[in-house]
């Protein structure tokens, strides 16, 4: 693209980051359409990713053109979609399927497998809701896993093989560390103080006990089995390295399962979704930044859902839910987001003395930074600044400003200037 257009490779791969942060809000909106039926479901998952990619404090949407974000954003949603169309009996999509699940390899052989995972469980849920003729999509599933290995091996024979493993504690705050290796990871991580996604994740074990949404519910357990399970997790987390693995819940398809509870409780509950928006926003208001919340009770919340998810797959099965466009589904998911508007990041932020009168309720939940991808991206060309007070404090994403056993999170370094 920078050859046909005459321009530096530089400054074309910065401004392929509209583009880019386009795909993975028309890819959300695809998938929640795909998998629930209804249109308005994608519209709301589509709005719920935006929001996601903005306003994470880190500023992920500043990177979705790095090659980690696109490819868990952008091909793990486009591999899902094209793998849910076999499985809905478009078999010509197979070969896509695979190819799509070869790509995200080529990027990083762990990056597929949470696509991998995901796949299984929209699988699953589809055989548990019935529909016909799945051993196609089952082998396609055994050839998606078997190019990944394949890549995988391949990599590891030309560029691994012979060399010495030295193990990193990266993003140890996520992670219960015992002898300085990481054995499980925390059920808040994947939530990680957005109460939309807590949200969500509880209201997949309401939908679980309906037939459309089976295969939905079964990709977003499917990944939190992955992430959660003490001993697989273990398994994954010394075969794949913490820093990896960290990445695996930036896939999980929470925006879906958001947009489908909101859809049919706004149907259920008519005019008394505006009074369960406002309770929502104030509630979660009260609770943001404060991290006793955010830590154990998301924790036990988190894993209780998934535990009623599964207890709840052996009961009788409805057929319909009643669900689609209402006012009072769009004024839910505004309610919920609206609660968290104060965690928008630019790139200069003016911010209150700090320990103010309100600096308890300024400051983000645990840090004022979590990386999202290796250092040898965003702060490539982009340095967060932040001005409080003649003091500009500068963080580069991904680097680390204590010892790793502390945090891992982001190196600040102060240098006296003007503010502005």
């Amino acid at each position: 693209m920078a050859t046909l257009a005459g321009v530096d490779p530089v400054v074309t791969f910065r401004y392929l980051l509209p583009l880019c942060a386009a795909l993975a809000i028309v890819a959300a909106y695809a998938l929640a359409r795909a998998l629930t039926g209804w249109r308005s479901a994608g519209y709301l998952a589509a709005a719920m990713t935006a929001w996601d990619l903005c306003s994470l404090i880190n500023g992920l949407v500043l990177q979705i053109n790095q090659p980690p974000p696109f490819a868990l954003w952008v091909l793990t949603p486009a591999a899902l979609l094209l793998f849910w169309l076999e499985i809905r009996h478009a078999r010509r999509a197979a070969l896509a399927t695979v190819s799509a699940v070869a790509v995200i390899a080529f990027v990083h052989p762990t990056y597929a497998i949470p696509c991998l995972a995901i796949a299984a469980g929209i699988l699953a849920g589809a055989w548990r809701a019935g529909l016909p003729d799945l051993r196609a999509p089952l082998g396609t599933l055994a050839g998606m896993t078997a190019v990944t290995g394949g890549i995988a091996g391949w990599i590891w024979w030309e560029a691994i093989r012979g060399g010495q493993r030295h193990p990193v504690l990266s993003h140890a705050d996520e992670f219960v560390i015992r002898s300085g290796k990481a054995i499980v990871m925390y059920p808040w991580a994947p939530v990680f103080g957005r109460g939309y996604v807590l949200l969500a994740l509880i209201a997949m074990a309401w939908l679980v006990r309906y037939r459309p949404l089976l295969p939905a519910v079964g990709g977003t357990a499917a990944l939190l089995v992955l992430l959660l399970l003490p001993g697989l997790n273990t398994l994954l987390i010394q075969a794949v390295g913490m820093g990896q693995f960290h990445r695996f819940w930036q896939p999980l398809p929470w925006p879906v399962m958001g947009a489908a509870g909101a859809c049919a409780l706004g149907i259920a509950l008519g005019r008394w979704s505006w009074a369960a928006a406002i309770v929502a926003a104030i509630g979660f208001h009260e609770v943001r930044g404060t991290d006793w919340f955010w830590h154990w009770p998301v924790s036990v919340a988190v894993v209780l859902a998934l535990l009623a998810t599964l207890v709840r797959l052996r009961l009788p099965i409805r057929d319909r839910l009643a669900g689609g466009a209402s006012p009072g589904a769009v004024v839910l998911v505004a309610g919920v987001l609206a609660a968290f508007v104060a965690n928008w990041a630019p790139t200069q932020v003016r911010g209150p003395p700090p320990n103010g009168k309100y600096w308890k309720r300024w400051r983000p939940p645990f840090s004022a930074n979590r990386s999202m991808s290796n250092a040898s991206g965003l702060s490539q060309y982009l340095r967060w600044r932040c001005s409080i007070h003649g003091q500009i404090d500068t963080m580069s994403p991904g680097s680390t400003a204590w010892s790793p056993m502390r945090s891992g999170w982001t190196a600040c370094r102060s240098k006296r200037g003007t503010g502005g």
